[in-house]
C-alpha cells in the first residue's frame, strides 16, 4: 500500500528526473534538495552514502537503524532512521536531523493509487490519516511535524505519481509531514495495523518523543530519542 514512484521511463526529462528523485520516496527531503545529485538519464554525481549502524530482535520486536550523508557536505546535516517493527501490531518510523541552524523537512508518504485516504483522528490531540486497499487497510500517525500536505497527482505536475511498470503512470496521493525550524530534532510516524482504542503523543524536548497506544487487548509505550526507539508492554 506505501510504494514508491517506480520507473515510468529511461528517457532524460523531468519524469525521469522525479522518478529518481529524493520526493519520489518515502523518506525526508531537506530543504528541498535530493539526497544524490541525479542528472541525466542514469548519471549520479554527489552521491548519498549509506551505514547501517544497529539490528536487533527480541521476541515480537525488531529495530533497525541507518544514516546517510546525503546532506552532509551541502547542509551540514545528518539524517538517521530508526524502523521499528511490533510483529501484526505496527511500525514506528524515527528520523533524526543532526546538525545546526533552521531548515524545512518533509518527510513523504506516498501511497498505492488504488488506496482510499481520509481523515481517521481518535481527536483533535490524536491525528490519524486512515488508508484502505480492497480488505487491506492501514492508520498512520505522524509526531514532530508542523504541517501535513495531502497532494494527488495531476498531469500538470511530476509529483506524486507511480508507475508500476515502465510506459505506464498513475496519479497517486502523497502524504508530506513539514517541519520547520532548527536542528538537531527528532520526527517521524507509526504504521498501524490495528484500530487503537487510545492514542497519545507528548514530548520532552525536539528529540525526545512519548506515544502511549492502546489496543483493546493490550497496551504500548514508544520512546524515540537520539539514542534510538523503545518499545515497552504496558
Amino acid at each position: 500500500m506505501i510504494v514508491d514512484g517506480g520507473v515510468f521511463e529511461y528517457q532524460a526529462g523531468i519524469w525521469r528526473d522525479f522518478m529518481r528523485g529524493t520526493a519520489a520516496h518515502n523518506t525526508v527531503m531537506v530543504d528541498g534538495q535530493d539526497q544524490s545529485e541525479v542528472w541525466g538519464s542514469f548519471r549520479v554525481g554527489r552521491r548519498a552514502r549509506v551505514h547501517a549502524r544497529y539490528w536487533a530482535q527480541q521476541d515480537e520486536l525488531r529495530v533497525l537503524e541507518a544514516e546517510h550523508d546525503g546532506y552532509q557536505e551541502t547542509l551540514g546535516v545528518r539524517h538517521r532512521r530508526w524502523i521499528a517493527r511490533m510483529e501484526q501490531r505496527f511500525f514506528v518510523i524515527s528520523d533524526l536531523l543532526e546538525g545546526s541552524g533552521e531548515h524545512e523537512a518533509r518527510s513523504f508518504i506516498h501511497l498505492h493509487p488504488d488506496a482510499q485516504v481520509g481523515d481517521a483522528s481518535l481527536s483533535d490531540d490524536a491525528r490519524l490519516i486512515g488508508a484502505a486497499l480492497g480488505e487491506a487497510g492501514l492508520l498512520i500517525a505522524p509526531f514532530g511535524f508542523d504541517e501535513l500536505d495531502h497532494y494527488v497527482g495531476c498531469l500538470s505536475s511530476p509529483r506524486a505519481w507511480y508507475a508500476q511498470e515502465l510506459g505506464r503512470r498513475l496519479p497517486s496521493t502523497e502524504i508530506s509531514l513539514v517541519m520547520h525550524g532548527s536542528i538537531p530534532r527528532i520526527s517521524g510516524y507509526l504504521i498501524l495495523l490495528d484500530t487503537p482504542t487510545s492514542l497519545s503523543i507528548s514530548s520532552a524536548s525536539a528529540t525526545q518523543w512519548c506515544v502511549d497506544l492502546g489496543f483493546e487487548d493490550g497496551a504500548f509505550q514508544i520512546n524515540t530519542t537520539a539514542a534510538g526507539v523503545r518499545v515497552a508492554r504496558r
